[in-house]
C-alpha cells in the first residue's frame, strides 16, 4: 500500500476506497448499483446510469443514445438498412469521392460527377470531335457549355449549343 491508499466507511453513504490497485476475484462477484463508471473519462471506460450504458475504447464508442462510432469496419454478409453516408471509399468496385462515383479505367471506365456535372463511359477526357477516343460523354465541358458526344474521332455523334454533328463512313437508315 502507498501513503495515499485508504478505505473509509461513512454511515448512509457507503464505502469509499482510494488505491492505485484493487483486485476482486471469485466465482460469484455481484456489483449492483443504479450508477457506475469504470475507466478514465476521455479514454477507455464503461459507464451506466438512468438505464443507459456507454462504452468507449480505441476506435469504438457505444454512445448512451445507442449510436455506435467505429473505425476500420470489416464485414461479411452484412445486411445494412437505413441511410448509409460515405464521403470517400469503395463499394462494389466503385470509388466514392466527394460528389463523384468512378469505376474502371480506360475503355472500361464509368464516371459520374455532380461536382464536374458530367457522365462519361469509355476512354477519353474531351468533347473535342477530333480527339474523341471512344465512349459516351455528356455534361458540361471546360468551356461551360453542355455537350454530348458518342463514338470516336473517326465516327461520332456530337451535340452542343451550335448544333448536332454526325460523322461516319456509312449510314444505314431503315424506315
Amino acid at each position: 500500500q502507498s501513503a495515499t491508499d485508504f478505505i473509509k466507511y461513512t454511515a448512509g453513504t457507503g464505502v469509499d476506497i482510494q488505491t492505485d490497485s484493487l483486485k476482486a476475484s471469485g466465482s460469484n462477484i455481484i456489483l449492483e448499483t443504479p450508477k457506475f463508471f469504470l475507466g478514465k473519462k476521455g479514454s477507455q471506460f464503461v459507464s451506466g446510469s438512468n438505464n443507459l450504458i456507454e462504452i468507449s475504447s480505441s476506435k469504438f464508442h457505444l454512445k448512451n443514445d445507442g449510436d455506435v462510432v467505429m473505425n476500420n469496419i470489416t464485414a461479411s454478409d452484412a445486411n445494412l438498412s437505413g441511410k448509409v453516408t460515405a464521403t470517400t471509399g469503395e463499394i462494389g468496385g466503385w470509388t466514392i469521392e466527394d460528389g463523384a462515383l468512378t469505376s474502371g479505367t480506360g475503355p472500361n471506365s464509368v464516371t459520374m460527377s455532380a461536382a464536374d456535372q458530367i457522365i462519361a463511359m469509355g476512354s477519353g477526357s474531351t468533347f473535342n470531335k477530333g480527339d474523341l477516343q471512344g465512349g459516351v460523354r455528356m455534361g458540361l465541358d471546360t468551356d461551360g457549355t453542355f455537350k454530348f458526344a458518342v463514338g470516336s474521332a473517326d465516327s461520332y455523334i456530337h451535340a452542343d449549343s451550335t448544333g448536332v454533328s454526325i460523322k461516319s463512313d456509312s449510314f444505314d437508315v431503315t424506315a
